[in-house]
């Protein structure tokens, strides 16, 4: 006998074992009880727009939603020193142009002592629709 001819005749033996192992196997199982295919998975939940066929019921009921209580407004702080503050409806328009203005006061050396809480409300004044 030639050398591929053993090789095969050896790959039918060890496919036959394999088979009679898995068939025995397969035997076993069955006289366990134990299933032949795995477990199918939990069923999915309802999807928003089922069919009332398809929803399930649900186990308990949903709580009622919590209503959520608002806090009280607060009042804005003081400023310091006495300086009145940029009203919080003042426009980001209003506020860009007043900031332009400060940086180009600054570097021209002309803000002097005064400081962005000072000139930001003399500002806006300016600016602001009557």
């Amino acid at each position: 006998m030639s050398g591929q001819a053993m090789t095969e005749r050896m790959a039918l033996k060890v496919a036959f074992a394999l088979g009679l192992l898995h068939a025995a196997a397969l035997s076993g199982a069955a006289a366990q009880g134990l299933p032949s295919s795995p477990p199918m998975p939990p069923p999915r939940p309802a999807m928003p727009g089922d069919t009332p066929a398809r929803q399930q019921e649900p186990a308990e009921p949903e709580p009622p939603p919590r209503r959520i209580e608002q806090p009280a407004a607060i009042a804005p702080a003081p400023a310091p020193n006495g300086t009145s503050q940029i009203p919080p409806d003042t426009s980001r328009v209003i506020l860009r142009t007043c900031a332009i203005e400060w940086e180009r006061l600054k570097a021209s050396g002309a803000s002097g002592a005064m400081t962005w809480r000072e000139f930001g409300p003399q500002c806006v004044r300016r600016h602001a629709k009557p």
